[in-house]
């Protein structure tokens, strides 16, 4: 959802958080949704001077979706080649502080990622949310080591 409620609302729900320092963004579209939380959570961290927040997009749990020139041509849209732009995507992100992996091992209800993560949580930033203005969590773990 795009305005400015849901972002405000979603801010205060992460300063009510303040011991998730992991997230793991998943889902469609790389360039749009997934892009714009990645960044935002990453930017965020940045702009209040966060240390030690990691953002993680696992790279087989994310796509968009290809429009070819023809069938743009057809319907009148722009053509949307899901190739490219999920490659430039991926790569600006991890330009911009987003560690982009190739995946995440999940096991036992632990992420195997990084030594020592104390609290994550797992976003589908295009889920939507039971309560209108609230942020969707797949899943929380909170105060739980992984290796």
């Amino acid at each position: 959802t795009i305005g400015l409620l849901p972002v405000l609302a979603f801010d205060d729900w992460l300063g009510g958080h303040q011991d998730l320092r992991t997230f793991i963004v998943v889902g469609n579209c790389t360039d749009l949704c997934v892009y714009n939380l990645a960044l935002y959570l990453r930017l965020r961290a940045n702009a209040l001077g966060l240390k030690g927040h990691q953002i993680l997009l696992p790279g087989n749990c994310v796509q968009t979706y290809h429009l070819s020139l023809r069938d743009a041509h057809g319907i009148g849209a722009l053509p949307h080649d899901g190739d490219f732009l999920h490659a430039l995507f991926l790569y600006h992100m991890a330009l911009n502080g987003v560690r982009v992996l190739s995946s995440i091992l999940l096991k036992s209800g632990s992420v195997n990622t990084t030594p020592n993560i104390e609290g994550i949580a797992l976003f589908f930033p295009d889920a939507g949310s039971s309560q209108p203005g609230q942020p969707h969590p797949l899943h929380l773990f909170s105060n739980t080591s992984f290796s």
